[in-house]
């Protein structure tokens, strides 16, 4: 059994030394996805779903990645941190928060915010992140985590407010980004997210119906009904976008950023809500199914 545990340390460890210990490859999936799905085991407790997606969205030297927080697949809150990479760790340069009441928070951080670190094999770091005033104690270390039979390296990212007991523990698995969220406080660990799926968000159904031109690459809504909620971040206007959807059978609602589609060519049903979404500079495209099929 002893041989056996050496084993497995010499195997991390020359896993470790053997990978370039680039903060890009820990704080982001492999570059071929670009959107990671998450559930919270908590779900079967309240009776209600819960669950996130995380977008990675590359703007040149800079990433914006869109933290979606899901209640029964309805978008309850909407995180974009734009961040960016120096030697070793990751800086938040900008973040705006939308709540479910569509009010939205906005933060520049002049200087950037340090959010994330790798330290030196084998060791951690320890750093403070001040956030107007509310201070927290990050520490990241070195770890390893079974995915699919499968052991990876792993930063864990422990974040301890200052003010609290609770802390919040963040795995990041090498090729993967984040993998699973603890929350750690009087009462023990409670997993709070676990990586569902990874996934390159190209839609199918990208070509347009009835020979209709798509310049804009939008996603045909008829096409992404299993997923129940879908949202695109989009350079396009609200008029760009609506123009095209108009083409293709969809009516304007009562709220002026909503359209509304059947669920298939033909059919006098309203299933489908298109909505258009403004969060500071950043426009949305949000496509939702409104209609149970299943009763």
């Amino acid at each position: 059994m002893l041989k056996k545990s050496i084993l497995f340390t010499v195997l991390i460890t020359v896993s470790l030394k053997s990978s370039s210990q680039n903060v890009r490859d820990y704080y982001l999936p492999d570059n071929t996805v670009n959107k990671a799905t998450f559930h919270d085991p908590r779900s079967s407790e309240s009776g209600n779903v819960y669950s996130k997606t995380i977008e990675y969205l590359k703007n040149g030297l800079i990433y914006d990645i869109i933290y979606s927080n899901l209640v029964n697949n309805t978008p309850a809150a909407i995180q974009t941190f734009s961040v960016k990479f120096e030697k070793g760790q990751v800086e938040k340069i900008s973040s705006i928060t939308t709540n479910i009441m569509g009010k939205d928070i906005k933060h520049n951080y002049n200087p950037p915010k340090v959010i994330f670190k790798i330290p030196q094999l084998g060791k951690s770091i320890t750093w403070i992140f001040n956030d107007d005033g509310d201070k927290d104690i990050c520490t990241a270390s070195w770890t390893s985590t079974n995915v699919g039979g499968i052991i990876k390296p792993t930063i864990k990212l422990i974040t301890q407010p200052i003010e609290l007991h609770a802390r919040r523990i963040d795995y990041y698995v090498k090729g993967m980004g984040l993998y699973q969220s603890e929350i750690e406080g009087s009462q023990g660990k409670q997993i709070t997210d676990t990586l569902y799926s990874l996934q390159r968000d190209i839609l199918p159904g990208m070509l347009p119906e009835k020979n209709i031109s798509n310049p804009l690459k939008l996603p045909n809504p008829r096409k992404v009904l299993s997923r129940k909620t879908y949202i695109l971040k989009t350079q396009y206007s609200k008029q760009q976008i609506f123009d095209y959807y108009k083409k293709l059978g969809a009516v304007s609602q009562d709220n002026p950023t909503s359209l509304s589609m059947s669920s298939y060519e033909g059919s006098e049903d309203t299933c489908i809500l298109i909505h258009f979404k403004k969060t500071g500079s950043v426009n949305y495209i949000e496509i939702s199914l409104q209609c149970d099929f299943n009763n």
